[in-house]
């Protein structure tokens, strides 16, 4: 059909039908709503820059000239996929989209199939996902992912890399000091800092009692458990946090630890507390004294632990020597006594 003329309607769901161009001259129209009408030679063409959500809806042509037709496209817009990585996949979803769309990726790697799963609604549009095992690979270089139509010549939204990899490898706990020793009633502090994104951070003793001391969320709330409740406070912010723990008992002696909430549960090195009975004296040398005994009787067992199997391999060495030299000695004192008898018996003969 020829026409001269061009009325462009635009209607979404939650807005009445209004006009968005009319052209009656071949030309282009002036940029509107990030959207511009093209008309020339019988032929129309609209342009949408940066599309977005907005932009979904029914968009009818009324064409004129010797008579008169109506036209309609209706046009969907998918968001970006997004990437995750969950139980040692990294997942790739897109959501409502039409059927014949599949996901595919910018590496080589085995994936599973792309799954499709209806969203239950009247449009007919669909949610998909397609997953690849976690490659330690993808912190230099992470993948992408976006969705083509089913032929694969056309890219039907923009795709989205996993660039958070990068932010996840760069994330850890670091604590201070690594080693406490204090006596009965004493305070201790224990710091903990992270780098990267968390979403709390725990102190919990790791080995003796397996006890989560407190834990401090990104919204600066803290829970302490019912044995430290009284006596522990806490100071600065989730990536630089001061734990102190007041009236420390002998039972508090133990490990440690820092552990960021995050996707791997980070870890930090672990500060050992070892607290010893109250020694009430005058003078602060001997204090400062009973600590270094403390300390050096400790060193004294573990190298003792470590010179242990040396003293073995000596103690077996020396049996040995001594099992090869006693066959000979008893030969020599058997000879030795022989000659002595044979000495006197000859001299009894001649007497």
């Amino acid at each position: 059909m020829d026409f001269d003329s061009i009325d462009l309607f635009f209607r979404s769901d939650k807005k009445d039908e209004e006009l968005l161009f009319s052209m009656t001259t071949v030309g282009e129209s002036h940029l509107q709503h990030g959207m511009r009408l093209r008309f020339k030679n019988q032929e129309a063409t609209l342009v949408i820059q940066n599309i977005q959500f907005s932009h979904c809806g029914v968009y009818r042509w009324h064409l004129s000239g010797q008579g008169s037709s109506n036209k309609f496209t209706t046009l969907t817009v998918s968001e970006p996929p997004t990437i995750s990585k969950e139980n040692g996949c990294l997942i790739c979803r897109a959501t409502n989209v039409k059927a014949g769309r599949r996901i595919i990726w910018s590496n080589d790697l085995p994936r599973r199939q792309t799954e499709f799963t209806s969203t239950q609604d009247a449009t007919g549009l669909f949610n998909l996902s397609s997953s690849q095992l976690w490659n330690d690979s993808f912190y230099s270089n992470p993948p992408c992912c976006k969705v083509m139509d089913e032929k694969g010549s056309q890219e039907l939204c923009a795709q989205t890399c996993y660039t958070s990899a990068i932010v996840e490898k760069s994330s850890e706990v670091k604590q201070f000091p690594l080693f406490i020793m204090a006596q009965e009633g004493d305070t201790i502090n224990i710091t903990c800092t992270t780098t990267g994104k968390s979403s709390g951070l725990y102190l919990k003793r790791s080995t003796i009692r397996l006890i989560e001391v407190i834990h401090f969320s990104k919204k600066n709330k803290s829970i302490i458990t019912k044995s430290y409740e009284n006596r522990t406070i806490v100071s600065g912010s989730l990536n630089n946090l001061m734990i102190t723990i007041t009236n420390v008992q002998l039972n508090d002696t133990d490990v440690y630890t820092c552990e960021a909430t995050t996707s791997d549960n980070l870890l930090g090195t672990g500060t050992i507390v070892v607290v010893t009975e109250k020694k009430w004296k005058k003078e602060d040398g001997n204090l400062k004294n009973s600590q270094v005994e403390v300390v050096l009787i400790v060193i004294s067992f573990f190298i003792g632990l470590a010179l242990w199997p040396l003293f073995m391999m000596m103690k077996k060495w020396v049996h040995k020597v001594r099992r090869t030299q006693n066959p000979s000695g008893s030969v020599y004192e058997d000879m030795s006594y022989a000659m002595q008898r044979n000495t006197t018996f000859q001299d009894n003969q001649y007497s």
